[in-house]
C-alpha cells in the first residue's frame, strides 16, 4: 500500500483527467515512503554531490524547500527538498499511515 499525493491538488491547480503521461514519483521522507502524482517526467537523473551548488543569492538557501542547481551540460537543473512541500499535518498523516501499513 502506497499512499498517493496529487501535486496538482496540493499545490492548488486545477486537476487534468489522467493522461498516459502521467507517472507516480516514488520518494522516501523521513522514512515512509509517498507516491507523488505528476503531469510527467522527462528524464531519471543521478546527479554526484560536486556538481551541485547552493541557491543563488545564498540567503534562499531552505527557503521554499530550494536545495541548489546543477548545471548538467548545457542545462540547470533545479533541486528541492520536497519534505518542504508536505505541511505538519500531512508528514504526520504519512507517519501514522506508515505505522498501520507496518502492523
Amino acid at each position: 500500500v502506497l499512499p498517493v499525493m496529487d501535486l496538482r491538488k496540493r499545490f492548488g491547480l486545477a486537476t487534468q483527467p489522467g493522461s498516459p503521461s502521467n507517472r507516480i514519483i516514488v520518494a522516501r521522507l523521513g522514512g515512509v515512503d509517498l507516491g507523488m502524482l505528476v503531469d510527467g517526467v522527462s528524464e531519471v537523473l543521478t546527479i554526484p554531490d560536486e556538481w551541485i551548488e547552493p541557491p543563488r543569492p545564498a540567503g534562499l538557501a531552505g527557503a521554499n524547500g530550494l536545495i541548489g542547481m546543477a548545471k548538467i551540460s548545457e542545462r540547470t537543473v533545479t533541486l528541492l527538498d520536497l519534505g518542504k512541500f508536505l505541511t505538519a499535518k500531512e508528514r504526520s498523516g504519512l507517519l501514522n499511515l506508515q505505522k498501520v501499513i507496518e502492523a
